[in-house]
């Protein structure tokens, strides 16, 4: 149940845990419209794919894992960040210049023994639990 404010924005990634009455909640697909209007705005407009670039490049970059109270979120997300690098080389430098500082909990590759990390050469790997090592 729903009780905090923080709570309704937080991603549910195991879609067991999802019910009909997140369903029925205001903030039921809230982000991902969202994703989808800054996708849409940034499309071929050179203006709007700086300022949104500028400002929300690297959220929705985080946008792109699953999330069941937001379906779709990860594909708007995909096609927001092509319309904001097409032709605008200040948003591809943003993406460029990123940086690596660690691989993210994912609840879903848990569930099916996966575990993510990085290697001797700080690259991430995959790799299945209990089998083997990075």
């Amino acid at each position: 149940k729903m009780t905090k404010a923080h709570e309704a924005f937080d991603p549910i990634e195991k879609l067991t845990e999802f019910t009909k009455e997140e369903q029925n909640h205001p903030t039921f697909m809230f982000k991902a419209h969202l994703i989808r209007l800054l996708g849409n705005l940034s499309y071929r407009h050179p203006g709007n794919q700086i300022l949104i670039g500028q400002q929300c490049l690297s959220i929705i970059l985080d946008y792109t894992k699953i999330d069941t109270l937001n379906p779709f979120i990860s594909q708007w997300s995909i096609l927001a960040i092509r319309n904001l690098l097409e032709g605008s080389t200040e948003n591809q430098d943003i993406v460029k210049n990123l940086r690596l500082t660690g691989t993210a909990y994912s609840s879903v590759l848990q569930e099916f023994g996966i575990k993510i990390g990085m290697n001797d050469e700080n690259k991430p790997c995959m790799a299945q639990e209990d089998r083997d090592k990075f």
